[in-house]
């Protein structure tokens, strides 16, 4: 009410709180004053005395409180640390360990993809991949990478217990990143021209005679890795 008001704004005025506890329960005495004033004069009963309610500053200071611990405690400094290990250099046996793992997964694909195109091959055959014989890794320029191999299939026919060793001739070529497959089968003698093998005296990998792959060019130096 209007009188409530007037009688709070003369407390407020000639008092000053020095914390919001303090204000808060100042509030609540002129409130219960101006009340019982009020009940006096129109002959009712005094109105009970009010509970101090929780503030919510202290409402929040107790969720906080539970909190703090684990932040404090995670704040503290790690006394120890676990020892750092050794940073693992790769051996050379490791280094050619992976390679050829590579090398075999990347003539599988080959491979695959070369089935996937022979019905003839997948009807009548049942293959297993068996050894990578050579390779040979050639870079004619920065936007042409290609790469051949040799390898041997296991073959039968699915109504015999015999296994043939048939060879192959696989070539993967990368031009402005992206990568290019041929494949076929080579007969025991056939041993066609590549000029990029023949740079690096690579005699021992065999190329097909119908030609199909990139020979690389005669008067270009090639860097190579080859086996």
């Amino acid at each position: 009410t209007e009188e409530e008001l007037r009688l709070l704004s003369e407390y407020l005025a000639a008092n000053t709180c020095s914390s919001l506890r303090q204000a808060f329960d100042e509030v609540i005495a002129v409130e219960h004053a101006a009340l019982t004033k009020l009940a006096a004069e129109r002959g009712l009963a005094p109105p009970p005395p009010r509970q101090g309610k929780q503030l919510p500053v202290d409402q929040e200071t107790e969720s906080l409180q539970p909190q703090q611990q684990p932040l404090s405690a995670a704040a503290q400094p790690q006394q120890s640390r676990a020892p750092r290990k050794p940073r693992h250099e790769a051996s050379n046996a490791e280094i050619v360990e992976n390679a050829d793992n590579w090398m075999r997964e990347e003539v599988k694909i080959v491979f695959q993809k070369y089935t996937e195109r022979r019905n003839d091959l997948k009807a009548e055959f049942d293959c297993q991949f068996n050894e990578l014989c050579h390779q040979g890794f050639s870079i004619e320029n920065y936007n042409k990478i290609f790469h051949h191999y040799n390898f041997t299939i296991q073959m039968k026919k699915p109504n015999s217990v015999d296994w043939v060793v048939a060879l192959y001739f696989a070539e993967v070529k990368q031009i402005f990143g992206r990568k290019y497959y041929f494949c076929c089968r080579l007969e025991p003698n056939e041993n066609g021209h590549c000029y990029a093998c023949k740079s690096q005296g690579m005699e021992d990998l065999q190329h097909p005679a119908t030609g199909g792959f990139d020979a690389g060019s005669p008067n270009v130096g090639f860097s190579m890795w080859y086996e």
